[in-house]
């Protein structure tokens, strides 16, 4: 028999995506890698208000762990748990394997990772796998094939065992929390060394499997009550470690890590004054706020202004980089560095004849900033021709002296008021009508204020009996030049008052007491006074020789009496015939019955008998005194 044998070849049809960019957007990215197997899982958390989970991919054929965000080309970097190799991740969580770094200590656990602020390396801890306390912190290299594991110590003093750490995106100092004292720490990547002593122990909190920055240097982390659980998203204050639950359904899993993007460059403007006349010069101040934990050199920052205005001076500038733009309305910094925190730049410009309307900067900020969300508070300006004056915004008022005065702001205007006078401020010493016509290079101004009052400087004084009896009621008064618009009272020492917002609240003091009124008018301006009340101090306190516990609502409990306030009761014991202790009342306030001795012995009626008490009472003046009597229970 012949036999024919037929030979199949199979042709696959491969597609391959291109990589998708991590963005720099406020979202977290977030791995499980699932019980003993070597595959993780991918999820997208968006945080806000209400944080939110997004699966991305499942089954990606790693055991992820120590994830980084790496902003200078927008990928998750890695490593393999079971492999050690390093691993490239995108936003659909393709990866690409890298190979074993060069030097990396395989005996070693790493679960904690973060890309070092030059964006150049991997930093990773590497921690026993039996103690998981933390022995050494290897740099991988990321800038060349090898990957070079280069490594430094760890130092501390309480065995530390960080499973997670991240770098603030202004200092760059490295953060994370350690299981064994259940505090947050700080690392220095300089010379490895761990310290908590800045943070509060957080008894609810087992571990922080992960731990991450937005780009609004806020410090999240995931975890859980256990050393073994990581299904709690949490708030962590960075300053003194105090660590809060937030609602979200994450995920969990055998191994979990987390990284997020933490930077951000905000640029502020400022426009000085906001509202200007035509051919006059401004002020506009720019802030350049680097949040990416480094310096960035080669940073190109240009604001193109629109054609009719012209500057005319660069009061300030950073110190690197050259700038341009005098006598242009283009104002250009090139090739300077973008330092740590804020970096001004303040302009001085001038606009021309026809530049009426309002402007925004149209600016561009490009360099070693690329790939790094950018956040813009813009400020608007305005050239006008009419209505520059605008008197009524400009009468001021000395508070302490009444004296009222308009000041318009336009500096560089000549002024002509229709009393003759030519100066920018005019002193008001009477009501009527007051015009002014401000001349500018190629602008009028007119404008005009009717001044009905003239304010008079606030003045007030209380009213009270100079001597009160010790708890008895009365009212404070005052006296005011003025219509008072808010009152504030205040006692030393402090004691009730029936309101504090009012022109006559009541009070009871029981010692000598200073009362104060802070006190505002209807301008704003502000006052205050105080008053001296001489309460003669009466210790008198008694307690009855006779009660009857027949719910008559009569005389039905046994407690100590006088002027409310003015004591402490620290303890009140009350005895049998023989000795027994058959009530007991500490740290209550005289007069109080909801704790009196209602005639009952262990919830049973006392007999009628005579009793012996005793009492240590503590007065307000901090004199302590100790009673003794007996009292008499009838039925």
């Amino acid at each position: 028999m012949k036999r024919i044998f037929y030979l199949f070849f199979f042709s696959h049809l491969v597609l391959l995506s291109a990589a998708q960019d991590v963005l720099c957007n406020g979202d977290a990215y977030y791995f499980v890698a699932k019980p003993n197997s070597n595959s993780s899982d991918f999820y997208r958390i968006k945080l806000g208000a209400t944080p939110t989970v997004e699966l991305v991919r499942t089954g990606i054929p790693h055991s992820i762990t120590a994830t980084a965000y790496r902003f200078i080309d927008q990928r998750i970097y890695a490593l393999d748990a079971n492999t050690y190799e390093l691993l490239q991740i995108d936003a659909e969580g393709n990866v690409q394997v890298l190979g074993l770094p060069e030097a990396l200590n395989t005996a070693l656990l790493y679960t904690a990772g973060a890309i070092h602020p030059s964006g150049r390396h991997l930093v990773v801890i590497g921690k026993d796998k039996q103690s998981l306390e933390d022995e050494l912190i290897h740099t991988i290299q990321l800038y060349n094939d090898r990957h070079y594991a280069g490594v430094n110590s760890i130092v501390n003093d309480f065995n530390a065992s960080v499973d997670d750490i991240c770098l603030d995106p202004l200092r760059g100092t490295a953060y994370g929390f350690d299981r064994s004292t259940r505090k947050l720490v700080s690392l220095r990547l300089s010379d490895g060394f761990i310290t908590n002593f800045f943070a509060q122990t957080q008894s609810g909190v087992g571990r922080i499997g992960s731990i991450f920055f937005d780009s609004a240097g806020e410090l999240y982390g995931i975890g859980g009550s256990s050393t073994t659980s990581d299904n709690t998203l949490y708030y962590i204050n960075k300053l003194n470690g105090i660590i809060t639950p937030l609602e979200a359904n994450i995920p969990s899993g055998g191994l979990t890590d987390a990284c997020a993007c933490p930077y951000s460059v905000q640029i502020a403007q400022e426009v000085q004054p906001a509202i200007i006349a035509p051919c006059e010069a401004f002020t506009i101040r720019y802030d350049l706020i680097n949040h990416t934990a480094s310096a960035r050199s080669g940073t190109t920052f240009v604001d193109s202004l629109p054609s009719n205005f012209s500057i005319i001076e660069i009061v300030e500038k950073p110190f690197s980089g050259t700038s341009s733009g005098v006598g242009t309305n283009v104002f250009k910094l090139e090739r300077a560095d973008l330092l740590l925190d804020t970096n001004t730049i303040i302009l001085r410009v001038e606009a021309d004849e026809f530049a009426e309307g309002q402007y925004l900067s149209n600016w561009d900020l490009s360099g070693t900033i690329n790939h790094i969300p950018i956040s813009e508070q813009q400020a608007a300006w305005e050239v006008r021709t009419t209505k520059l004056l605008e008197l009524d915004n400009h009468l001021d008022l000395k508070c302490e002296t009444g004296e009222l005065y308009l000041s318009p702001t336009l500096e560089n205007a000549h002024y002509q008021w229709n009393t003759g006078d030519t100066t920018r401020i005019l002193p008001i010493t009477q009501t009527g009508t007051y015009s002014v016509t401000a001349t500018l290079t190629c602008a009028r101004a007119i404008d005009s204020i009717n001044i009905t009052t003239i304010p008079k400087p606030l003045r007030f004084s209380l009213t009270a009996p100079t001597q009160a009896q010790a708890g008895r009621t009365f009212s404070l008064g005052i006296e005011s030049n003025n219509t008072i618009a808010h009152y504030s009272w205040k006692a030393s020492p402090s004691t009730g008052f029936s309101c504090t917002d009012c022109p006559n609240p009541r009070v009871a003091p029981v010692q000598n007491t200073v009362f104060t009124l802070y006190a505002e008018d209807q301008y704003g301006c502000t006052a205050i006074d105080s008053i001296a009340i001489q309460v003669p101090f009466e210790r008198d306190i008694y307690a009855p020789t006779a009660f009857s516990p027949n719910g008559d609502g009569i005389n039905d409990l046994f407690y100590l009496q006088g002027i409310s306030g003015i004591a402490e009761v620290v303890n009140l014991q009350v005895f049998d015939r023989w000795g027994n202790i058959v009530f007991e009342q500490k740290n209550s306030i005289i007069n109080e019955q909801t704790t009196a001795w209602d005639g009952t012995v262990k919830s049973a009626l006392a007999p009628t008998d005579v009793y012996f008490w005793t009492a240590q009472v503590h007065f307000v003046d901090g004199v302590a005194e100790q009673g003794a009597g007996v009292v008499q229970l009838l039925r």
